[in-house]
């Protein structure tokens, strides 16, 4: 039934005595459900189109871009300002609108079926418990949803062992876990994101420019246009439709030895910062040149649950974090660019996850050192 045909059942019941009672608060709580839930940006095929400001189309993500751009009209939702803090900026952004926490609500008004693992379930049923997490009064509330509906164990805690398979649309086998429940902050102020998925098998390897970036950071990166981007495209159009864009924190800036040079983007699809993996990066762990590197590494967010229940550390090896491409033990991205290192060289230098699962020790230039460079990303419901 469509909102329409749902609001005037409801209208006619409200109006006759005699309906059935039962009858006239199925529709009631339908049309309250629909009315509540958000618009897919969909069209017929199921694609959808995404607009971040910020982040320029490139190539065949341009062409994409358009092409979708005729069949669906793009949603944004402009970030205030005001959200910056004394030591961060926000540039302008725009995300696909997903409404706020209040307007998340399931489109149906049945409950999710409580299923065995996260396997089991469909992305709209992983939506709606999101919205369901989101909306939650408390983070233990909020676990406590996550408990019921078989997201974490018993005891609230993250083990990685719950993951979700499926195929990306050129047949990449692809496979999720769930790293962390209202952790990611919604860009318009209404509260956090429900879930946040990372990705556990690469989805392909790609240098992070595909020419010298000479300053610069995540927020100007050609990696950031893809994922936002031509990435999109390859989700499920199920799961693509239902993408939260939540704000990220990062040293946009590159050589710095400020803090002030983390900023906020908005962003659908991203890469982990090597804090948001390892956690806080102590300036007792640096020598005395590099005690500056504390404030701007510890400022790009906070470690997930899973990572932390998983004992990852800023500066050693975790086999948690160890990833294969092709057979081997590979490297794969974070977004957090090396200040000292992009100093150094005169070019912006990322930081890598290296073959042993280290979060730091393994920095190279955006356009790669010749070794096999994996892209991880993660993504909100």
């Amino acid at each position: 039934m469509t909102e329409g045909q749902i609001q005037a059942a409801y209208d006619a019941a409200e109006k006759d005595d005699s309906f059935d009672q039962s009858k006239r608060d199925t529709y009631r709580d339908a049309a309250v459900a629909v009315c509540q839930s958000y618009s897919d940006d969909e069209d017929e095929d199921g694609d959808v189109t995404f607009e971040i400001a910020g982040v320029p189309s490139t190539g065949s993500d341009a062409q994409a871009s358009a092409s979708n751009s005729e069949e669906s009209e793009s949603k944004n939702v402009q970030v205030p300002s005001s959200q910056a803090t004394p030591s961060q900026s926000v540039p302008s952004q725009t995300a696909p609108s997903q409404g706020d926490a209040s307007q998340t609500a399931p489109s149906q008004a049945q409950a999710v079926p409580v299923r065995s693992s996260i396997d089991d379930y469909s992305w709209a049923e992983l939506s709606n418990i999101a919205s369901q997490i989101a909306r939650a009064g408390s983070d233990a509330e909020g676990l406590r949803t996550a408990e019921k509906y078989n997201l974490c164990n018993s005891d609230g805690t993250l083990d990685g062992a719950g993951q979700k398979s499926f195929s990306l649309t050129d047949g990449t086998p692809a496979r999720v876990q769930i790293v962390g429940f209202r952790h990611d902050d919604r860009p318009d102020g209404s509260g956090r994101a429900g879930i946040t998925f990372a990705f556990t098998t690469p989805v392909g390897v790609r240098a992070m420019s595909d020419s010298r970036m000479t300053s610069g950071g995540w927020e100007q990166c050609q990696m950031r246009a893809y994922l936002n981007g031509g990435f999109v495209g390859l989700l499920p159009s199920d799961l693509a439709a239902r993408l939260t864009p939540v704000a990220k924190l990062t040293n946009n800036v590159g050589a710095t030895r400020e803090a002030s040079s983390i900023t906020t983007t908005v962003d659908a699809v991203w890469l982990p910062s090597m804090t948001e993996m390892g956690g806080d990066y102590a300036a007792s762990r640096f020598n005395s040149r590099y005690t500056y590197l504390s404030g701007i590494y510890s400022g790009e967010g906070e470690q997930y649950q899973l990572w932390r229940e998983e004992g990852i550390g800023p500066m050693t090896g975790n086999s948690a974090l160890r990833k294969t491409w092709l057979g081997s033990d590979c490297y794969w991205w974070t977004r957090t660019p090396s200040p000292d290192c992009s100093e150094s060289h005169g070019q912006t230098w990322f930081n890598r996850v290296g073959p042993d699962g280290d979060v730091f020790h393994y920095a190279c230039p955006a356009t790669g050192d010749g070794n096999t460079i994996v892209v991880l990303p993660a993504f909100c419901l």
